[in-house]
């Protein structure tokens, strides 16, 4: 997932006028696997997104669980800076 984000890196600043910025808004983990974060992440959803139905939360589930790839912030800073 890094390498992908990588390779849109440069399409990115292709479409950006000069001067403008990017804004990545993502989840973040620090010293913890994909897997101990997207639980402790999703115990947040199912605690605080108290509007969603169980339907709903289960479509969050199935999308966060396949398709996030939380990077730590020093690794988001190192790719900021290329």
């Amino acid at each position: 997932m890094l390498l992908n984000r990588l390779n849109r890196k440069s399409q990115l600043k292709s479409l950006l006028a000069p001067g403008g910025i990017f804004i990545l808004i993502d989840v973040v983990r620090e010293e913890e696997d994909r897997e101990s974060c997207l639980k402790h992440y999703l115990e947040g959803v199912q605690k605080y997104w108290s509007l969603l139905t169980p339907q709903e939360y289960s479509m969050v589930e199935n999308h966060i669980s396949s398709s996030d790839f939380p990077e730590t912030q020093q690794t988001l800073q190192e790719i900021s800076q290329k």
